[in-house]
């Protein structure tokens, strides 16, 4: 009886071959899969085999109009710290109160007790500004919409951030995520911020992904990229609806930099996952 074998050749050629009963005879019944160009910043996420895109929250996701960040240093030289504003940046993206613990101990201005009151201080004024009737909170344009077209690609969607829990509860009830959404992880729940790659691990297990390599990560500030790259996944994307520029993303090693991450492409133009795409079972797909 014939015998019908799946083949990949030394160059990365696939083909179906059915061996004969003739000593040697071989007949290719079918055609065959080119191997996969190098992937780029025009590759969709779903030819990434991308199944979880992990988005950080202010300056995103949302858009609070850099009042986090304008709170956080107004509050710590209200209390006698001393930063240049070059200083304070290079800590966009990390967890606040590592933020406040940082200078205090540079500025040789206390210890946990004292970075634990202003840190509070901190808190409470963000949440009086956040939770106001006339918080100036908002979706980042066609955020909702990209979500919902994750999802239809079969693409989970985690949030992660430098927030407490208050803040970031309230900010997903607020802004309707809650419903887009399949978790969030905020810093203080993993014990280390970022750079530390904690927080996608922890939306990884929520959601059952057993590879980095299957996650995505998109933010604003250099401390995003390198979550995602010391996570270990190469698809960190920066956007520009925030905190630091185009060059500094780069530079900090961003798998590519857009005006939004509404600008990063999730399928191609056929709405199909690359198998389907080329008339092959995904099973017959090399990853």
């Amino acid at each position: 009886m014939p015998v019908t074998e799946i083949r990949i050749l030394p160059n990365g050629e696939i083909v179906l071959q059915q061996s004969t009963d003739k000593a040697g005879g071989v007949s290719v019944i079918t055609g065959s899969s080119q191997p996969k160009a190098a992937p780029s910043a025009a590759t969709p996420l779903v030819d990434l085999g991308i199944k979880m895109v992990v988005f950080d929250m202010a300056g995103t996701t949302v858009d609070e109009g850099g009042i986090v960040y304008t709170t956080l240093k107004r509050v710590m030289r209200e209390a006698g710290l001393t930063f240049t504003d070059e200083e304070f940046n290079a800590w966009h993206g990390a967890n606040k109160k590592e933020v406040i613990a940082h200078f205090m101990k540079q500025c040789g201005a206390g210890g946990d007790e004292e970075i634990n009151q202003l840190y509070a201080e901190f808190e409470e004024e963000l949440e009086a500004v956040y939770f106001d009737k006339d918080s100036p909170l908002k979706p980042i344009p066609g955020i909702t919409k990209y979500f919902t077209k994750l999802r239809k690609a079969g693409i989970k969607i985690g949030l992660d951030t430098g927030f407490p829990r208050k803040i970031a509860s309230h900010i997903i009830k607020k802004l309707g995520f809650a419903s887009y959404i399949d978790g969030s992880c905020v810093a203080m729940e993993v014990g280390q911020g970022r750079p530390y790659p904690y927080m996608i691990y922890e939306l990884m297990r929520q959601n059952g992904i057993e590879s980095i390599k299957e996650v995505a990560k998109m933010g604003d500030t250099v401390r995003d990229i390198e979550e995602g790259l010391n996570a270990g996944t190469p698809y960190v994307y920066g956007c520009l609806t925030g905190a630091d520029d185009r060059e500094t993303l780069l530079k900090a090693g961003a798998f590519d930099v857009v005006d939004s991450v509404t600008d990063v492409p999730i399928t191609g133009e056929s709405g199909k996952r690359p198998a389907e795409q080329n008339g092959f079972p995904a099973k017959m797909r090399r990853h």
